[in-house]
């Protein structure tokens, strides 16, 4: 599957676009420019032409400009009043997916300086908005601003907009190519125009002449640059200076003594490293090279039963390259990786305010560790843990798909991929190219894996690169992958592994790089090869939600006679209980218990029920990638549950499920089933096979849904992660809910009580919908598989078209009559024997 990195929503990717003819407006080209003033400047390409100035994409390559030849495009016209750097941007909540271009000279002799698809992430603007800062500009010198959608060369993306521009005058001589700002060098000015300015306001000279140690000591000291220098290093301490970190090589530990240690590395905003001040005093450091991809800790919390922490610690690593000896200590503050004052996962654990910090590292490269102090130092013992190593396995196959060839990308080219089977261990490559127009591809290779029965199946992908590994079901045939769902994905280390139980049917395996790892083409060494092995045991597994009913007959009823809305991943959440803590802006760990249940009517069901519909919000709530506000994605993993089918003994409202005999409940249990639910906000399906006859059951049947609790801990989740699972449905505009629930947060009943008791806000109808026969019992007339009531040649056709087949998932239609798991001759005698009506 070749990729883009750049993922769409699908209302970008569903946009479609009404060419007409119309005469030019103003700012629809280059000589009918818009004046832009200092700050906002709306506009809107939805009736722009597409101009012919040229577009140079490999002056911002990466950024995801797309021009293309069709671009909707309007142009703005700004005369700088003097020397400095001109700052644009259509940061604009609401808008659309911009690109921009900027040029110098005159309509018809213009000259590209800059361009850009995307700016850097921002909660406070559109996504894929266009930023461009620092623009150096003369006095008296026109620039043109060009702002089109992305994606110009198929579905133009067009709409309004904001251009918002800011500009900052800049002394003459702090533009142009200069040395370092932290470092002396023979010629004028540096090269933060900002802080030059300032300077040389102060100190002309570092502007007319040589930019002096003086003028260093005026940048420290007014800008806020970062200048390396250990002056007064603890001689006890013999990695007091960053510039004499102690090598490590391997896991280990170092029990540390800060006092007398000087600060010789930057500050960091108390934000970036939650903490409450923005310093890091008295610092010792470490420098390692990473052997592998993978991720590395390191603590000062207690572990293994090792001394206390006895001051406030905080931990800082820094990327340094691929040479540390060409590394630039000035440059620590840009080379941050990551920081951390507080562990809250062991506060008080021994010690008072220990650190610990998790980043990933990547093969061949030197990270420096820096461990200081909030306040005041003090003795702490610091444990490193770094990734080891991934050995790839010996395979005993090999992909077909030769690298740099696209033969087995599932669905997004024709839906093919390879055969892959328990007890396989495949070697493959996959790569990341460029593809030309800024953008990249990406190599996913989709193998096919048929599961017969039940099994536990572990998947491993084995690589020295950062990798994903998902288990997907689905239609591949549908255009644009639409007819897939995710059911698992791999755990992200090395091996990247996932361990399901797999009911029978048909899964695909998909393998590829990193989405966050760089280009690497074939030929990039071993960082192309992986190996993939699939083994599995037989297990009794719960049943998977599938996108819809395998096999369904004839009949449908919804409670309440709700129907959910067409469309995919569009409904709510029902109320339920979760808890908070995870995520600093979000306040959600996950959901506690809760249960469910949602009634038919009376006469609404009968006969077989083959199949349910039943909504879902199955979600993991985390902090956006876009800032840090908090949002629900659909779930990465697929979340446990049980689905119980009642029958209500009283026709009342439902009280709660029969534990014993005599208990005072109504709910009688006629059919139980453990699922796992994909990610998803919409209705899924549960096959019942063998289908429920309900046969001699008399009144309200109710379908109760339980949730285990996703805080504590739980086998097949990873506790207080953010993940969720609940009821779904939509409010149905002047109707009750028709939802009971029993939430462990808000029990006091002991029994389901109406949603709308809680509060009269919580109206939201769980869809919940049943398939089967409702006539009569198929079930008790196995032989009859076309379901018309009569065993006859139609069934023994429909027998005969599944000879030889084994049962894969294939629904209750499939005619394996004497339940053996294969169609063949005892079910074909099975069949002769019950000849005739059905009884």
């Amino acid at each position: 599957m070749q990729q883009s990195s750049r993922e769409r929503t699908s209302l970008t990717a569903a946009l479609t676009v009404c060419l007409f003819t119309h005469a030019a407006f103003a700012q629809d080209e280059c000589s009918t420019a818009v004046t832009a003033v200092i700050g906002a400047n709306a506009f809107d390409t939805t009736n722009a032409t597409s101009s012919p100035e040229p577009v140079d994409e490999t002056q911002c390559a990466g950024t995801y400009l797309d021009w293309g030849s069709a671009n909707k495009d309007v142009w703005f016209r700004y005369t700088a009043p003097e020397s400095g750097v001109l700052d644009l941007t259509t940061c604009a909540p609401g808008s659309f997916d911009t690109s921009m271009v900027v040029y110098a000279g005159s309509c018809g002799a213009l000259t590209q300086i800059a361009c850009n698809g995307d700016g850097v992430e921002s909660d406070a603007c559109q996504p894929w908005y266009s930023r461009i800062s620092d623009i150096e500009t003369s006095a008296g010198v026109t620039y043109y601003v060009r702002i089109g959608g992305w994606n110009g060369g198929s579905s133009v993306v067009a709409g309004s907009g904001i251009l918002s521009v800011s500009f900052q005058p800049v002394a003459q001589g702090c533009l142009g190519v200069k040395g370092d700002c932290a470092d002396p060098h023979a010629t004028g000015g540096c090269d933060d125009p900002a802080c030059c300015s300032i300077v040389c306001s102060i100190a002309p000279f570092c502007c007319d002449a040589a930019w002096s140690a003086d003028c260093v000591e005026f940048a420290v000291s007014l800008c806020g640059i970062f200048a390396y220098e250990c002056p007064q290093p603890n001689p006890a301490v013999a990695n007091d200076c960053a510039t004499d970190a102690e090598l490590l090589a391997t896991d280990t530990f170092r029990d540390i003594d800060t006092n007398g240690c000087n600060t010789d590395g930057p500050w960091h905003a108390g934000a970036t490293c939650d903490s409450g001040n923005d310093v890091l005093f008295n610092d010792v450091w470490y420098r390692f090279q990473a052997k592998a991809n993978g991720t590395m800790t390191i603590q000062t919390c207690v572990v293994d039963g090792g001394p206390a922490t006895t001051f406030d610690t905080k931990i800082a690593i820094y990327d340094m390259g691929v040479d540390f000896t060409t590394f630039d200590y000035d440059d620590l503050g840009d080379a941050l990786v990551g920081c951390n004052d507080d562990d809250g996962t062991c506060l008080g654990a021994g010690g008072i305010y220990p650190s610990s910090l998790t980043v990933s590292a990547l093969d061949g490269r030197w990270y420096l560790i820096r461990v200081g102090s909030y306040d005041i130092p003090g003795t702490a013992r610091v444990t490193f843990d770094f990734p080891d190593p991934c050995v790839l396995p010996t395979a005993n196959g090999f992909e077909a798909e030769p690298c740099g060839s696209n033969t087995n990308g599932g669905c997004d080219i024709d839906g093919s991929v390879e055969p892959i089977s328990a007890g396989r261990t495949v070697q493959g490559t996959f790569w990341i190219n460029e593809d030309g127009h800024g953008g990249i591809l990406r190599d996913l290779d989709w193998y096919q894996l048929d599961v017969t029965e039940d099994r536990e199946v572990t998947i491993s992908l084995y690589s020295r690169s950062f990798t994903e590994l998902y288990l997907i079901r689905g239609d591949l045939s549908v255009p644009g992958c639409g007819g897939i769902s995710l059911v698992d994905r791999g755990d992200g280390d090395c091996p990247n592994r996932t361990v399901i139980c797999l009911s029978a049917g048909t899964y695909y395996v998909v393998a590829g790089l990193d989405f966050e790892s760089a280009l690497a083409p074939c030929g990039s060494s071993t960082r192309n090869d992986y190996v993939l092995d699939i083994q599995s045991v037989p297990a009794p597994c719960p049943a998977l939600i599938e996108p819809q009913c395998v096999s369904a007959g004839p009949d449908v009823a919804w409670s309440n006679n709700q129907v959910p809305p067409t469309g995919t991943n569009n409904l709510g959440a029902v109320v339920a209980c979760a808890q908070g803590g995870a995520y600093p802006s979000c306040g959600v760990t996950g959901t506690a218990a809760n249960k469910f249940a949602r009634v038919f009517t009376a006469g609404q069901l009968g006969g077989d029920i083959d199949c349910l519909e039943l909504g879902f919000f199955s979600i993991k709530r985390g902090n956006s990638t876009v800032g840090s506000s908090c949002v629900n994605y659909l779930s990465d993993i697929p979340l446990p549950a049980l689905v119980s089918i009642c029958r209500d003994t009283d026709g009342g409202a439902p009280r709660n499920i029969i534990a014993s005999a005599g208990d005072g409940n109504d709910l009688e249990i006629l059919a139980t089933r453990e699922i796992i639910v994909p990610g998803m906000a919409d209705t899924g399906a549960l096959d019942l096979d063998p289908p429920l006859c309900l046969e001699g059951v008399s009144g309200n049947i109710v379908v109760v849904l339980e949730v285990p609790s996703f805080i504590e801990p739980n086998p097949l989740v990873p506790e207080d992660s953010g993940y969720g699972l609940r009821a779904a449905g939509l409010t149905v505009a002047g109707q009750p809910s028709q939802v009971f629930v029993r939430l462990s947060c808000a029990d006091a009943a002991g029994q389901f009580i109406p949603a709308e008791n809680l509060s009269s806000t919580f109206t939201a109808q769980w869809f919940v919908g049943a398939h089967g026969t409702f006539s009569r019992c198929p079930s008790l007339c196995p032989a009859d598989c076309t379901r018309d009531g009569v065993v006859d040649s139609g069934d023994v056709a429909v027998l005969l078209s599944a000879w030889g087949q084994p049962d894969s998932g294939q629904g209750p239609n499939y005619p394996d009559i004497d339940g053996d798991g294969f169609v063949g001759a005892f079910d074909l005698t099975r069949l002769l024997d019950a000849w005739g009506p059905c009884p």
